[in-house]
């Protein structure tokens, strides 16, 4: 059972551990927040909050924004150049170095029809 349970989870988030660590860290900073600026997340909360008063004094504040922003950069993911007319300009481009004369030609001429 536990076999095909990780085989079923690897399905569902292959590629998107990053989408999946990102929601966490912002569930975990939403949580702190409650805890540490509103002292309304219950038990937890007051876990959390005396945690990271602890554990960081007073830039325990700072904590549910930081983990929050976190998450949000892992959510978004890592930005591509595009240019106006939407090619990816971080791709690989012919004549850069390992292709063939051939090849250069061949990817211009897909370009062209």
């Amino acid at each position: 059972m536990e076999g095909r349970l990780a085989r079923v989870l690897h399905v569902a988030f292959d590629g998107h551990g990053h989408d999946v660590w990102g929601l966490a860290l912002v569930v975990v900073g939403v949580v702190c927040g409650l805890g540490i600026y509103l002292d309304s997340a219950g038990p937890l909360g007051h876990a959390v909050a005396s945690g990271a008063g602890v554990a960081f004094g007073l830039a325990s504040w700072t904590l549910p924004m930081v983990l929050a922003g976190l998450g949000a950069i892992l959510i978004r993911g890592p930005r591509r150049s595009v240019d106006a007319t939407g090619d990816d300009l971080d791709a690989p481009r012919a004549g850069s170095g390992g292709e063939s004369f051939e090849d250069e030609h061949a990817v211009t001429a897909r370009c062209v029809r």
